[in-house]
């Protein structure tokens, strides 16, 4: 049997480069590039955390309620809501419930109570009079029965005297009665006129000129006296944001000072801080614990700087946003 043996060659050149691949290099810059952005996020958040607070607030306009005031039933409405109105302008007529009367002037009603009173007053002192004057005739008799008697005759001048002062005030009493009664035919004279036909009718005219904000009621629908009818906003009614954060940030707020607003759309504008108030929650949820609040709301309401920004927010109208000041 003839064995062979295998040979071992060695190589000595160089083997050279290996192919460069463009895809790992990428993937390892992508890699190092998040985890550089996480850090970077969290760290931005932390310093976001120290140097400002948030809070959310809602754009809001001064707004105008009209209502009516004795109520009736609604037989025009001739603005909608978002129209535009002049001022002047008729929004809406109510047939008003009831008769069509008018008050009554106070001052004739103060004369017929007056020539009331003089009258029952009139009838008192004639009753008295006349039994003064059947007292002075017994008086009379007895003075006859009981000539010379001194007791007697100053008897008989008392009761003559209460006579004639009774007299004089029933005489003083009817010609002011006359005199009242003069007076108040003069007054009845002057304050006739002729029934107003629009007094079956209330008119609801639009205060200025704006828009409308809200409608409350429909025609043919029946409204109570004071009941909200139109919701208005005028042209020039200043814009301002009502906004709510924790009661912990109180300390960094002032009268004055600036606060960020920052719109859905990441329009950033500048308020400056008006009032501030407690305030109950801003939502109806409330975070309790054995039935005390855990944390209260304060209450800022901002304005703009300038009216360019205040024509700006007029158009973010009720657009609910986010707040934020500096802590530090």
């Amino acid at each position: 049997m003839k064995l062979r043996t295998r040979k071992s060659y060695f190589n000595n050149l160089p083997e050279g480069k290996p192919p460069t691949r463009i895809l790992p290099r990428i993937t390892q810059f992508i890699y190092f590039l998040a985890l550089f952005s996480i850090v970077a996020g969290v760290l931005y958040l932390m310093a976001m955390r120290i140097v400002f607070f948030t809070g959310r607030g809602q754009v809001e306009h001064q707004k105008t309620v009209l209502s009516s005031v004795k109520g009736g039933e609604i037989v025009q409405l001739a603005k909608t809501e978002g129209d535009l109105v002049v001022q002047g302008e008729v929004l809406a007529q109510i047939a008003r419930p009831g008769k069509c009367e008018d008050s009554p002037d106070l001052r004739i009603e103060k004369l017929i109570y007056d020539i009331k009173r003089m009258r029952a007053k009139l009838a008192i002192l004639q009753e008295q009079l006349k039994s003064t004057g059947q007292r002075a005739d017994t008086e009379i008799l007895y003075r006859a029965l009981e000539i010379g008697s001194a007791s007697s005759r100053r008897k008989m001048e008392k009761q003559t005297a209460k006579e004639e002062k009774l007299r004089e005030k029933v005489q003083l009493l009817k010609a002011e009665i006359t005199v009242r009664q003069e007076e108040l035919v003069t007054l009845q004279q002057l304050l006739s006129k002729p029934p107003d036909p629009s007094c079956r009718y209330e008119t609801i005219i639009a205060p200025f000129d704006g828009m409308v904000y809200l409608v409350k009621a429909k025609e043919h629908e029946y409204i109570r006296s004071g009941m909200p009818l139109f919701v208005l906003i005028a042209d020039k009614a200043p814009v301002y944001i009502d906004a709510y954060t924790k009661e912990k940030y109180l300390q960094y707020i002032t009268p004055g000072s600036q606060m960020t607003i920052i719109f859905p759309d990441r329009y950033q504008s500048i308020g400056r801080v008006d009032e501030i108030s407690s305030s109950a929650q801003a939502v109806a949820k409330r975070q309790r614990k054995d039935y005390i609040p855990i944390s209260t709301m304060i209450r800022i309401k901002l304005v703009p700087l300038d009216p360019e920004e205040e024509k700006i927010w007029q158009k973010y109208d009720r657009i609910v946003l986010k707040v934020r000041g500096r802590k530090l």
